[in-house]
């Protein structure tokens, strides 16, 4: 089945190749990654991502500007960056090898990290290793229980959790998927055909592959003892002239529309009850900070 393309993508979409010098100062080319639910191009959830929600919201409030999108993979993405080419990432994670090529906007995400995923009617197997803040104490888990815990292979899932993995990585409750197929997807099979207890992973992404393999498959994450609480996401450009006029721009369509109900929607959408409620306190606290 050839997938479709929703027509909400009024921009041109072509993939990520050479970027003419012929480009006027008034088209933004959009890169973006292929990742749901960050984008997502076909099928029923089609242009239902969060960052597809962002970079509508700022292709229609950038009335002076043509929009291109362009598809990357993460590597071209950042070269498109460096080289200086009018490009803007509208879903980027700032690190500090990045910050001498890229202006970036104020917070635009709020994100939930990595956290362990089980179906909700298994919880009482898991109530040992949950502290009292509610977070889940994976070593201690892998350590002592029989629980079986499904990782991808390809995968950096940071901090303690990496930490963790790598200190028990022959561990017989640790399974690996090494297939290329996606890399939550499988392991969401196997845990839903019963030969794993749980999976980690991003809330979010959880949820998407949940809601595209079965629409009842009720999905439920905890935070990792030990991780971050949030990360946070940015629209990302060019460190130049021309990227500063743009995020001041977008600076703007941010600050006016990153708390309304409906900007949070789109992200709250991916989310289980559970990171809801997390993803709400954290909100508050980033957004009423004010910082870039």
């Amino acid at each position: 089945m050839k997938k479709r393309i929703s027509l909400l993508w009024v921009a041109i979409i072509t993939l990520c190749g050479p970027l003419s010098s012929g480009y006027c100062d008034d088209t933004i080319s959009w890169i973006y990654l292929g990742f749901p639910p960050v984008h997502i191009e076909d099928g029923p959830f089609a242009n239902k991502g969060y960052g597809d929600f962002v970079l509508h919201l700022l292709i229609n409030n950038l009335k002076a500007y043509r929009h291109k999108l362009l598809k990357c993979n993460i590597a071209r993405a950042q070269e498109l960056l460096k080289n200086q080419a009018k490009v803007a990432h509208p879903a980027f994670l700032k690190r500090s090898d990045r910050t001498n090529y890229v202006e970036v906007s104020i917070p635009a995400y709020v994100l939930i990290p990595n956290a362990v995923l089980v179906f909700s009617h298994k919880l009482g197997k898991f109530r040992p290793y949950i502290d009292s803040q509610g977070k889940f104490l994976l070593e201690r888990a892998i350590m002592e229980s029989s629980l079986k815990v499904g990782i991808s292979a390809e995968r950096a899932y940071g901090g303690i959790i990496d930490r963790i993995l790598m200190k028990h990585k022959n561990h017989k409750n640790i399974f690996v998927n090494y297939d290329d197929e996606s890399l939550l997807r499988k392991l969401l099979s196997m845990m839903n055909a019963g030969r794993l207890d749980y999976i980690i992973g991003y809330p979010n992404e959880g949820q998407y592959y949940a809601k595209s393999i079965e629409k009842n498959m009720n999905l439920v994450s905890f935070p990792i003892a030990g991780m971050p609480d949030y990360f946070l996401g940015y629209i990302a450009v060019p460190k130049n002239d021309w990227g500063k006029s743009i995020i001041e721009k977008i600076n703007l369509i941010l600050e006016e529309n990153r708390n309304t109900p409906e900007y949070h929607a789109a992200y709250e959408f991916w989310l289980d009850e559970n990171s809801v409620k997390h993803y709400r306190q954290y909100v508050r606290k980033v957004y009423s900070e004010r910082k870039p």
